[in-house]
């Protein structure tokens, strides 16, 4: 049975994450999509002030969140990974078996954040005022880390020029940290939490990642069983083993592992059809005898 995903799209006022999520996120119309601020300013338009309205914008957002992970439903969760309750719904979704996705949107200076938040008050939007933001940017790393942790995957986006750029992508399973820039303050992030989590950091091209990324979604079991549904589960489990185990083996040379998943994915057929016959899997991998 598939998961339920949360994905949580952070980043500090002013860095874009309502755009990106707009823009860029295809998300299921049956998805909870949960943005506090939005929450909020329709309780400003009642009547309600800053403060309060604020406050109960928070409370609301909450309580769809609580109603959403008692019906398994996927959600979106816009947040500045400020304070700590944001990280209690991290871990509630994970306690309650959720894939926990984290879009993060960042620029590269405060001011940069500053002048942006600036501009939206000018067409309309709302304001936060600049302590707040300096406070938030002097603890975005941290935050940021804690997010990072919790995830199965991370991504994050510079988004301090005219188009966000996918900058750095972690997937746990992979156990690597793909850097996809030369811009300090993501090199910095990436080699911090390589250095102090002894993950692995690969330096790899954007066209390289996405071709990557685009093997192994047609590699996935779900997917292998939908396109050659000859292929028996214990095959299918056996290609996805092989997979994780080469990944692995050349986790710091993206053009070898490029050339083993086209490899893999050119065999699918003859697998499908008996020419080719992999090995039964261990019991335990099989899930025997727990």
């Amino acid at each position: 049975m598939k998961k339920p995903t949360i994905i949580f799209i952070g980043g500090i006022n002013g860095a874009g994450k309502s755009s990106i999520r707009d823009k860029q996120l295809n998300i299921d119309e049956n998805s909870i999509n949960i943005d506090p601020d939005k929450i909020s300013k329709q309780f400003k338009i009642n009547g309600i002030g800053t403060n309060v309205s604020n406050l109960q914008g928070g409370k609301e957002a909450i309580r769809i969140f609580e109603q959403a992970i008692k019906d398994g439903k996927d959600i979106v969760f816009e947040t500045t990974l400020s304070g700590n309750s944001v990280f209690k719904r991290f871990d509630k979704a994970q306690q309650n078996g959720y894939k926990i996705d984290v879009l993060y949107m960042g620029l590269n200076s405060v001011n940069k954040h500053i002048d942006r938040v600036a501009h939206r008050v000018s067409v309309g939007g709302h304001h936060i005022d600049t302590t707040t933001i300096c406070k938030r940017f002097d603890l975005r790393d941290e935050n940021l880390e804690k997010a990072f942790l919790r995830s199965d995957n991370f991504i994050l986006f510079d988004n301090s020029y005219e188009e966000p750029k996918l900058s750095l992508e972690y997937n746990k399973d992979r156990n690597s940290i793909y850097l996809s820039t030369d811009e300090k303050w993501v090199v910095n992030i990436a080699k911090k939490l390589s250095q102090k989590h002894d993950i692995q950091m690969i330096s790899i091209t954007e066209e390289q990642k996405n071709k990557l990324d685009e093997l192994l979604a047609k590699l996935s079991i779900e997917q292998i069983k939908k396109d050659h549904p000859t292929i028996s589960d214990n095959n299918a489990k056996v290609i996805e083993l092989f997979i994780n185990t080469q990944l692995a083996k050349y986790h710091d040379k993206p053009n070898a592992q490029q050339a083993i998943l086209e490899k893999i994915q050119s065999q699918l057929p003859d697998i499908a059809s008996g020419k080719i016959s992999l090995p039964d899997l261990p019991n335990q991998d099989k899930g025997k005898g727990r």
